[in-house]
């Protein structure tokens, strides 16, 4: 949730462009996304919940050839629940993954919109971006989310 900065090629509502800057900087790697051997930027993600959609991302980022981005570290609520990928990939501390410095992205697909809200604040609060599908939490926290990014 970045600020957005006009720009001159991407359509806006008013007919002008946007660009997405955050905090003054383009790029992931300017945010502090990791160099990979070779050169190539990589951006390490931090996932909150792995039902239908958090399985679909993952499986998305881990079978795209070059694409430099990857899940780090997936955080469940359920420890009981059979996974179709190693446990080592799992934690159910969600301050696993919020303390973390490895995450340069926070993805949240959770269904609780209040801990939603406290995972996306507290990432926000920390300088990082979030992305979440949450629409109740957008909408009942709107102006609070805003003021954050």
């Amino acid at each position: 949730m970045g600020r957005l900065k006009a720009g001159p090629h991407s359509p806006s509502p008013k007919g002008r462009g946007i660009k997405p800057e955050i905090n003054g900087v383009n790029s992931p790697l300017e945010r502090g996304a990791r160099l990979k051997p070779g050169g190539v930027c990589k951006i390490n993600i931090g996932l909150f919940g792995f039902g239908c959609v958090g399985k679909g991302l993952y499986d998305v980022l881990n079978h795209s050839q070059g694409l430099k981005a990857g899940i780090t570290k997936i955080c469940v609520k359920d420890k009981t629940k059979p996974r179709t990928i190693p446990v080592e990939n799992f934690t159910f501390t969600k301050t696993d993954v919020l303390e973390s410095t490895e995450h340069d992205l926070i993805v949240e697909l959770i269904d609780d919109s209040d801990t939603a809200l406290e995972i996306i604040t507290n990432s926000l609060l920390k300088g990082r971006d979030v992305v979440t599908a949450g629409k109740k939490v957008v909408a009942e926290n709107f102006e609070l989310l805003y003021r954050l990014q």
